[in-house]
């Protein structure tokens, strides 16, 4: 939702005027009554699935009313950031990351001054080093640091981060796929 938030729409949404306006189209009218029980439980990290059930209404309607929004540039199509999804870099990335470094730390720096994070010495952690950790599965065996080719989930990452960290790893992840830093590997 790049301009207003779920609950902006659901608040417009809510108001008599607008069913009047589109009463015109009844299959609009329809799509606006599943918007109104599927917005308040609509999150980023919730994929259209777990809405539909959490709503109790069909994945089909779900997915129109998702397509509705997207048609009225209310919101964009975006995969959702899952614990369990695993991420991998885009090619050439090196340039766009030093590019982004000042606006990481503008974005995380503040809000990650009470965080004790266990990677790298930093609070917050350099942009590098989150990449890594989102990317990179590390495992020491004999004394030998090995690292897999297998990246870790979302959610491994996040526990590897320190306690009390989900949320704001949480929102660095994002923040690096809406960059496209960083990709769902397939």
């Amino acid at each position: 939702f790049p301009k207003l938030t779920p609950s902006e729409i659901l608040q417009d949404l809510q108001n008599e005027h607008v069913e009047s306006a589109i009463s015109i189209n009844p299959n609009s009218l329809s799509i606006i009554r599943i918007l109104r029980q599927v917005l308040p439980i609509t999150h980023p990290r919730r994929s259209l699935n777990e809405v539909a059930f959490d709503a109790g209404i069909p994945l089909p309607y779900v997915m129109n009313a998702a397509f509705w929004l997207i048609k009225s540039k209310l919101c964009v199509a975006a995969m959702p950031v899952l614990r369990r999804n695993r991420y991998i870099c885009v090619e050439n990335v090196i340039p766009k990351i030093q590019s982004l470094q000042l606006a990481f730390w503008q974005e995380f720096g503040l809000k990650c001054r009470h965080h004790k994070f266990l990677w790298g010495n930093s609070s917050p952690p350099h942009i590098f080093v989150v990449i890594s950790a989102l990317t990179t599965t590390c495992s020491t065996q004999e004394g030998k640091k090995l690292v897999s080719s297998d990246p870790p989930t979302l959610g491994d990452a996040i526990a590897s981060s320190g306690t009390g960290n989900e949320e704001i790893v949480y929102s660095m992840a994002q923040w690096l796929v809406a960059r496209r830093i960083i990709v769902e590997m397939n």
